[in-house]
């Protein structure tokens, strides 16, 4: 194999990286006929995350490993990194145009795009990341289990005080007042959408223009399942439904405007997407808070959100636009300066209500002592009683506050090639994390956290910290809330030592789009409300779909409550030892109805659990048990076959 076509498979593999399917899924290591299999069967990155179909393959074969494509990084990198240190990164372009023209199986248009977006991006990480060839493509590609090498691990550092000893949350009294947020997530509008164009396409996004093949439907109205975003006529109808009948007090709205046509978007693009989008947002909602978190899509390039040590790219613009529009949509607008750094922030929700009871004797001119000194006769109370002993003064906290942390977690995200560059807690933002957590804990507030990419899309060092994170403020974070998958998931955290202690839960909320073979929707939490000694924690969710199929049929929106989670899986809370009950219960019968009733779910009914077979429910029941990437052990007492 020539020297050009070793660069540019590193390319291809490298720059459309978002658009090729991970090769963990083939069984066999490359070869000249398996790169045409590699590559047919492949298609497009995005639709194989999206594809029910590739999910369970994946499941199927969760046992292989990566290693035809760690072995080709191995083999090509080095050879890139020779290229570019003498200059010569013109072959590169000129056999990427080249391959992109006449290699068939992959859409001219979309190779072509997708290298002038990665193309100069991929090259600078290769030139200036301190990791060595075999480092960088264990970073990139996971070809070692963690911590990979030194260079790569880090912690962030926890002060000096002791856990407190853990509190599960306990049911409210009947009657105790509730909150109840709605869950936006991944919507996804493509403004170019065409009712009746080809929806099965060669492009990774269709339904753009085109006339269907013979025999097959163009796309419909209101959507479609195939490889499709969700029309912005579409949107606005579901986001009215949800505002016309859903009584909410505040909205989590965590990422993913743009269309999913990576290969082709401009910063213009993206800008236009989330101004035009949010407005829409605040025309439907005109008198709520959003809680807003940025996603992977809204970036130009998709994924690559540069660290400060980058100069070459600068996501400012980015930043100060999502600012201007969060801002708009409700947050406080001491969130800005936050929000510019990197897009993260921290804002009360419900602030606490603080009782002080003070002894008023020490201040009157009838108490005579105070001739002999009326300087603040007493100090600060340690605690009520001692303070009461003290001096009949005292403070008692009567509601705890409510606290939103907003996490950027595309600084986690393998995705993002500036990663390849440094990896280390990023602009801080862990560090920052555990900061704002101890200042609510010794406030003696709770904490929701928000991200886009749950926890187990982060690189190991990253997602390792994060659990640890999450089991030292165990008392403290009373929900976690993600998007990215498009689906209907949850994750599970578990006690380091004790690992079968839940100690939190994350909820992945569904998409507002199709894409691909869903239908859309969104979710209404039902909290424990704003009272003394409220936990603020989940206590039931509602999904509510879309029904695509009917909605094209009858030419209108139709809706319907897809499930209650308490409900749905005989539940008496959604606290983290109740979704533990589930999971055992799953794991005792992973053939059984429950089982078919978490993938039904997981689909937004798009399918059933018959089309779910033991491998496929055990994939799935395991991804819900790793909320850190990585986690050799994880899926360790979920039972294989008998």
């Amino acid at each position: 194999m020539s020297v050009p076509f070793q660069c540019l498979l590193l390319l291809s593999f490298l720059t459309v990286y978002l658009l090729v399917a991970n090769a963990r899924s083939i069984p066999e290591p490359f070869n000249n006929v398996d790169q045409n299999i590699f590559i047919t069967l492949a298609n497009y990155r995005h639709r194989f995350e999206r594809s029910m179909n590739i999910k369970k393959l994946r499941w199927a074969f969760n046992s292989l490993n990566s290693t035809a494509l760690c072995e080709a990084c191995d083999l090509l990198v080095p050879e890139m990194r020779v290229l570019i240190m003498i200059n010569r990164t013109d072959l590169i372009d000129d056999v990427a145009i080249r391959f992109c023209k006449y290699y068939k199986l992959l859409d001219e248009n979309v190779c072509l795009g997708a290298v002038n977006e990665y193309k100069n991006i991929v090259i600078e990480v290769l030139a200036i990341s301190p990791l060595s060839n075999k480092e960088l493509c264990s970073l990139a590609f996971e070809c070692q289990a963690p911590p990979y090498f030194p260079v790569v691990g880090w912690n962030v550092t926890f002060p000096d005080k002791p856990k407190p000893t853990p509190r599960p949350p306990q049911p409210p009294t009947a009657g105790a007042p509730k909150l109840n947020i709605l869950h936006l997530s991944d919507v996804h509008i493509d403004f170019s959408y065409k009712p009746g164009s080809q929806a099965d396409c060669s492009q990774p996004l269709c339904c753009r223009g085109g006339q269907p093949a013979p025999g097959h439907t163009g796309a419909g109205f209101w959507g479609d399942y195939r490889n499709c975003d969700i029309p912005y006529w579409t949107a606005e109808a579901i986001l009215k439904y949800a505002a016309e009948l859903e009584k909410v007090d505040f909205i989590y709205y965590t990422g993913d405007l743009p269309a999913h046509n990576v290969w082709n978007q401009s910063r213009a693009d993206q800008l236009y997407s989330i101004n035009t989008i949010n407005s829409m947002l605040t025309t439907v909602f005109p008198n709520k808070t959003f809680y807003s978190a940025v996603g992977n899509h809204e970036a130009a390039p998709c994924n690559l959100y540069p660290t400060p040590n980058i100069r070459t790219d600068n996501i400012s613009w980015l930043y100060e636009a999502l600012a201007d529009n969060w801002i708009r949509l409700g947050l406080p607008a001491d969130t800005r300066d936050s929000i510019l750094n990197g897009a993260f922030y921290t804002t009360l929700i419900r602030p606490g209500l603080r009782l002080i009871s003070l002894n008023m004797n020490y201040c009157s001119r009838e108490n005579f002592w105070l001739l002999v000194n009326s300087t603040d006769p007493l100090g600060l109370p340690a605690d009520t009683r001692d303070s009461i002993l003290n001096g009949a003064f005292y403070t008692t906290l009567i509601r705890p506050g409510l606290r939103l942390i907003s996490l950027n977690m595309n600084y986690c995200s393998r995705e993002n090639f500036w990663l390849l560059v440094n990896s280390t807690d990023p602009l801080g933002q862990l560090q920052w994390l555990v900061d704002w957590l101890q200042y609510a804990e010794d406030h003696e507030e709770k904490v929701h956290i928000i991200g886009h990419h749950p926890p187990r899309s982060c690189l190991a060092s990253f997602g390792w910290n994060f659990y640890k994170i999450v089991n030292r403020y165990e008392n403290t974070i009373a929900g976690q809330f993600y998007g990215h998958s498009h689906l209907d998931e949850f994750l599970m955290f578990y006690d380091e030592e004790n690992r079968t202690r839940p100690v939190s839960m994350a909820y992945m909320g569904p998409s507002l789009t199709t894409s691909s073979y869903l239908n859309p929707g969104y979710r209404v939490y039902s909290m424990d409300g704003d009272y003394e000694g409220s936990s603020f924690w989940t206590l039931d969710h509602r999904t509510v779909i879309m029904n695509l199929t009917a909605s094209n049929m009858y030419n209108r929106t139709i809706f319907t409550d897809e499930y209650d989670a308490r409900d749905a899986y005989q539940m008496e809370n959604l606290f983290p030892n109740d979704w533990d009950n589930v999971v055992q219960r799953a794991k005792s019968d992973i053939d059984g109805p429950l089982m078919g009733l978490i993938y039904q779910y997981y689909t937004k009914s798009y399918a059933d659990g018959s089309q779910c077979d033991h491998n496929c429910r055990r994939g799935l029941l395991c991804s819900y048990l790793t909320a850190r990437a990585d986690d050799p052990h994880a899926c360790d007492s979920i039972p294989t076959f008998v």
